[in-house]
């Protein structure tokens, strides 16, 4: 249902090759009005092969505001090395979202 929304809102990028989907990218405003990766999700097989990275950049291309944030999980570290390899920081920690495992907030600075 929320991946119906995304892409009936235009906030949905797809990385494509030869007609399958390898992976999608969420951009949207709703996070102070700043830009937000509400969701990068790439498919099992096509992990460590560049198609994050590629749609990370992507996503950082398309954003329309001078701040950029997106969150994982403190238990996903392939997603918090992806992020600090593309230049994000640490900006701050939420918790209670899941528990035992909290939610590390990441900041770029984009350029306008």
């Amino acid at each position: 249902m929320q991946i119906h929304a995304w892409c009936t809102e235009s906030t949905c990028f797809l990385a494509e090759k030869d007609g399958e989907i390898m992976g999608y990218g969420v951009l949207n405003y709703h996070f102070f009005g700043c830009g937000f990766i509400e969701m990068l999700m790439v498919g099992e097989r096509y992990r460590r092969s560049g198609t994050g990275l590629n749609l990370l950049n992507a996503l950082i291309s398309k954003c329309q505001h001078p701040k950029l944030f997106t969150t994982t999980n403190q238990s996903n570290f392939a997603m918090q090395r992806l992020l600090l390899n593309s230049g994000f920081i640490k900006s701050g920690q939420i918790e209670n979202l899941d528990e035992d495992d909290s939610e590390i907030v990441y900041f770029i600075p984009i350029p306008q």
